[in-house]
């Protein structure tokens, strides 16, 4: 599962074609009122409400964000409590994030979305296969999600102040906005041998980009995460980093690093 907040004004990828369909589904979506519809149908109707949003993340993360939810100041985001801390690459960092029984049941709903037969369209101009949550009715749980969460996160790690080390290693993080996250782009994407099988190397259109692994890992090959160097650097061809995904675990990371 992607999270991408906010969306600038200047796309970066663009895929031969896939614009004025792409659009015209999603208008048809809206005017359907898709997003009122479907979870009176869901599989799993507390998904769809905000406030036990907290019941998402591990324990551990929730405590690390304690204070910060007091006072909303970035400096208070106890970066070294983020359980199982990692620094996968200059500028990439991961962590455990939710609970893997939260993402058994973000599957399953993104599954009988699928199988609905509502209308239902590409989550970005890459992917072909999956979910745009936002659009089904998720948009308001996902809205507390950044408010209570990871605008928390993404403002620790870029944003005015990010730390300069982690675990004694320098991070090479930066400023990219991460303290005004106002909006995102969520969605689910689905890689099957019959469907899409890779992801070209590309940067994300948004400032900050958290990516959750959500299938069991005895339930799925491959799936791993290449990282390069930032949009316009000298290196942003140089392969850095194969992140493998863990269920529940977060690889955050800026938009505008080169990654696929």
């Amino acid at each position: 599962m992607s999270i991408y907040a906010p969306a600038d004004d200047n796309a970066i990828i663009r895929r031969e074609g896939a614009g004025p369909w792409h659009e015209k589904l999603g208008e048809q979506m809206r005017r359907a009122d898709i997003a009122s519809l479907y979870p009176e149908r869901a599989l799993h109707k507390d998904l769809f409400a905000p406030e036990p949003i907290a019941a998402w993340f591990v324990p551990e993360l929730r405590a690390a964000l304690a204070t910060w939810r007091r006072t909303r100041d970035a400096r208070d985001v106890d970066v070294g409590a983020l359980p199982g801390l990692r620094l996968e690459a200059p500028g990439v960092v991961s962590f455990d994030c939710l609970e893997p029984a939260l993402c058994d049941r973000l599957l399953e709903e993104a599954k009988h979305y699928t199988a609905s037969g509502l209308p239902q369209r590409a989550p970005n101009t890459m992917n072909n296969y999956g979910v745009v949550l936002n659009e089904i009715g998720l948009r308001p749980t996902f809205d507390a999600m950044l408010r209570e969460y990871t605008h928390a996160l993404g403002a620790a790690f870029f944003g005015d102040a990010p730390p300069a080390t982690v675990h004694g290693a320098p991070s090479y993080l930066e400023n990219w906005g991460g303290a005004t996250l106002s909006d995102h782009h969520t969605f689910v994407v689905r890689y099957r041998p019959d469907e899409d099988r890779h992801l070209d190397m590309h940067v994300d259109e948004c400032d900050v980009t958290f990516n959750f692994g959500l299938s069991r890992p005895d339930g799925f090959g491959g799936s791993d995460l290449a990282f390069c160097g930032m949009f316009g650097s000298p290196d942003h061809r140089k392969h850095l980093h194969t992140y493998a995904h863990v269920q529940g675990r977060c690889v955050l990371h800026s938009g505008k690093r080169r990654h696929g």
